[in-house]
């Protein structure tokens, strides 16, 4: 129907394999086609599926997230064929494109889901994929380890911390793990201390006290109610037994899982002298 000869080197090369459907009908039937009826012949579909798992089925494609509604777009990175091409497509800092060396055919680059420059655009990430990492020097975007179905696996990835939570079947990286600067501006984590050794040291847990309103607040002894906002308790800041058991106000919580320093009865309701002595004159004239 060409008027021209047509040799098939690669039998499966799938840039080719429309153009060889010279019926409307064999076009219609293959999906990674499309019929031109202006030139009347059979084209690529060329990334213009509405299904994300045809879309990410072709490896030049990608599934568009940060567009409503989401929409199948060519993929950015497939175009190199080599690692330094790949991993030199630089937007501002972050890099574009992985090399992905255990593609199930041959190594091939693949687009970054990660790809952005600010902590709330990471943590955000509509694909759930990323963390903002801030071990990293500078701190950047980054996937996500521990992303497995089962829960021997996750447990027994203990290089990149895995844990496993039993409510909802999931595998996780451990967050807020030690690292000062970084737990420090993470609004989800909390800095602990402690005085059990003879110097000084820190860790890094993950904060109580997400509640929106004071009734909830209050009910909590960890917390406290601030008018607008719940904040932990100073006991809670205190890393382990050794530490809890130096201040009077404190005391070990044994029933929490894990355990936790909590303020004792009086001083969960004063947690000053002055407040302490009139909290006991109203319950002497109760």
């Amino acid at each position: 129907n060409f008027n021209f000869p047509y040799t098939a080197f690669e039998t499966d090369c799938n840039n080719a394999r429309c153009t060889t459907l010279c019926d409307h009908q064999d076009c219609d039937d293959d999906p990674a086609c499309m019929w031109n009826a202006t030139q009347g012949i059979c084209q690529r579909m060329v990334c213009l599926f509405t299904d994300e798992g045809i879309c990410v089925s072709d490896f030049t494609c990608a599934w568009e997230i940060d567009r409503n509604p989401n929409t199948c777009r060519l993929n950015k990175c497939t175009g190199f064929d080599n690692y330094n091409d790949c991993m030199g497509a630089i937007n501002i800092t972050q890099t574009v494109c992985l090399w992905n060396a255990g593609a199930s055919n041959v190594p091939m680059c693949t687009e970054n889901p990660c790809a952005v420059e600010t902590f709330n655009d990471c943590e955000n990430r509509p694909n759930q994929l990323c963390k903002w990492d801030f071990d990293m020097d500078p701190p950047q975007c980054r996937q996500k380890f521990c992303q497995y179905d089962a829960e021997v696996d996750c447990t027994d990835d203990q290089d990149h911390n895995c844990e496993w939570l039993s409510d909802s079947m999931t595998c996780r990286e451990k967050p807020c793990q030690w690292n000062k600067a970084g737990c420090d501006l993470d609004s989800r984590c909390s800095t602990l201390i402690s005085y059990a050794t003879a110097n000084q040291t820190f860790a890094c847990r993950e904060a109580n006290c997400d509640y929106k309103d004071g009734d909830s607040c209050s009910f909590d002894r960890k917390c406290k109610w601030l008018g607008t906002t719940c904040a932990e308790r100073w006991c809670t800041g205190l890393a382990d037994q050794v530490t809890c058991a130096k201040s009077n106000l404190c005391e070990w919580d044994v029933t929490e899982s894990p355990s936790v320093c909590m303020p004792n009865n009086c001083s969960r309701y004063a947690e000053s002298e002055v407040e302490c002595t009139a909290l006991e004159l109203s319950l002497i004239h109760i």
